[in-house]
């Protein structure tokens, strides 16, 4: 810490903002990283960003997970019902098999 001792005020936050967003995004230390103010300020916005873009994709992909998996089971819900009346009305087997795409190409 020998050459940040000598360091003007403002610097020093700036550079401890810098250390604070590195650990919270967990970006790491790495053997690259900023070494004046400039790119201290640079490389905190980036990373924010990169947090904020990471956190949005993740959502979107659990959100599409989700609407697939519950459509999947509204399906499920349909063919058992379609079976219970399959086997109680000894409905046609042509029937039965249309009666079921139907049901799929509608979910």
């Amino acid at each position: 810490m020998e050459p940040y001792q000598d360091s003007q005020g403002s610097s020093l936050y700036i550079m401890s903002f810098y250390w604070t967003i590195s650990t919270i995004t967990t970006v790491g230390y790495g053997d690259i990283s900023g070494s004046n103010t400039t790119e201290w300020i640079f490389c905190s916005i980036m990373m924010v960003i990169g947090v904020i873009g990471f956190s949005f994709a993740n959502g979107s992909l659990a959100s599409i997970i989700s609407k697939i998996d519950s459509q999947n089971a509204e399906l499920n819900e349909k063919v058992k019902t379609m079976n219970k009346v399959y086997k109680k009305y000894f409905l046609p087997l042509d029937l039965y098999v249309r009666c079921k795409r139907n049901l799929e190409f509608q979910t």
